[in-house]
């Protein structure tokens, strides 16, 4: 999704209840309330780990993505719950003469939003494909329970992030997070994790939410598990390519991974040999409606081929094949198969 720019015709002074009822009255969304849908995705995510986000790494991108979906959803999808029952938020806005709070608790802030759901659906794509997205989920989980242990609620406004001090905390003064980092590294670190919150909320003499205690811990915590090295730090060892049997064998694997694609996924990896955009793949395959879409369908492809490749050369026979080794071979294979497909 295009990010709308703030032109003149923009009528921005609108809150954001009144654009979701203008929009619910005209029958689409229109450039102002996408962007207002940006602005609160943004603001409501911030401290959130990159595991939550599409492709695991928050970035301008995902937000914007994430806005849209849940622009959609909130636009188009029936909630049953309370307190829609039966509508969808923006029919609920409107009949319910909701303010700007209400919405953005229902659609943004609540442990059961609209925003949220898309969300735990991004996270657990996240978590079964990647070690390290695992990691820095179970040190946020760790440090949110350690910090609903220990902590007391603060009373804050409705419809906004629940945030927790040290008990019978008092007057204190505020400090700077990283200082009492810094000072808490020089003075030996305690040994328990419950520990470690309460002592770093006495010394912050401030109340903080989960995700903001989280990002300010984590540096004391260390560093999490290493990812993959990247493809092109990867030495590109010999795959055999001049060897007649395992060409054989590797072009064998290839047609065998191509006859159980399906048709949407033929015409996706179609496009892809022959150099499509983004946007020319989604005009190919209209179930893939956002880039993000496309870019996870292409993964789930080439791991597939992949996987068939090497098996072909014998499983753990060339453990140290670079991803690009083997695609050289996957696509060399498919460039003389796919003139010979006529069902795409």
């Amino acid at each position: 999704m295009s990010k709308p720019q703030r032109g003149a015709g923009l009528p921005l002074d609108l809150g954001l209840a009144a654009l979701i009822v203008r929009a619910l009255a005209r029958g689409s969304a229109d450039d102002a309330l996408r962007l207002a849908f940006v602005r609160e995705v943004d603001a409501a995510t911030r401290r959130l780990p990159d595991c939550w986000f599409e492709l695991g790494r928050r970035a301008p991108e995902s937000v914007e993505s994430l806005a849209h979906r849940v622009l959609v959803r909130s636009e188009r999808s029936v909630l049953g719950r309370f307190p829609f029952s039966g509508r969808t938020l923006f029919v609920a806005t409107a009949e319910e003469d909701w303010g700007d709070a209400p919405v953005r608790y229902h659609a943004f802030r609540a442990r059961l939003s609209v925003m949220r759901e898309v969300l735990r659906s991004d996270r657990a794509f996240n978590l079964a494909r990647d070690p390290v997205a695992r990691a820095a989920d179970d040190r946020y989980r760790a440090l949110a329970a350690a910090l609903r242990r220990v902590a007391e609620p603060v009373e804050v406004p409705a419809h906004t992030t629940p945030q927790f001090r040290a008990p019978q905390a008092g007057l204190r003064v505020a400090r700077d997070p990283a200082l009492v980092r810094a000072r808490m590294l020089a003075q030996g670190l305690p040994a328990d994790v419950d520990t470690l919150v309460l002592h770093f909320l006495r010394e912050v003499g401030q109340p903080l939410s989960v995700a903001a205690l989280v990002e300010h811990l984590s540096p004391l915590l260390g560093a999490l598990p290493a990812s993959p090295p990247d493809i092109d730090d990867v030495p590109e060892p010999s795959v055999g390519a001049g060897d007649p049997l395992t060409r054989r064998a590797v072009r064998s694997a290839v047609l065998r991974a191509w006859s159980d694609l399906g048709p949407e996924e033929r015409a996706l990896l179609r496009g892809v040999a022959e150099g499509d955009e983004a946007d020319a793949l989604m005009a190919r395959v209209p179930s893939l409606n956002s880039r993000v879409a496309v870019t996870r369908a292409i993964t789930r492809i080439n791991q597939r081929f992949l996987g068939a490749v090497v098996a072909a050369m014998g499983g753990e026979a060339q453990p140290d094949a670079a991803p690009r080794a083997l695609l050289e071979l996957v696509l060399e294979v498919l460039l003389a198969v796919l003139p010979e497909v006529s069902d795409v």
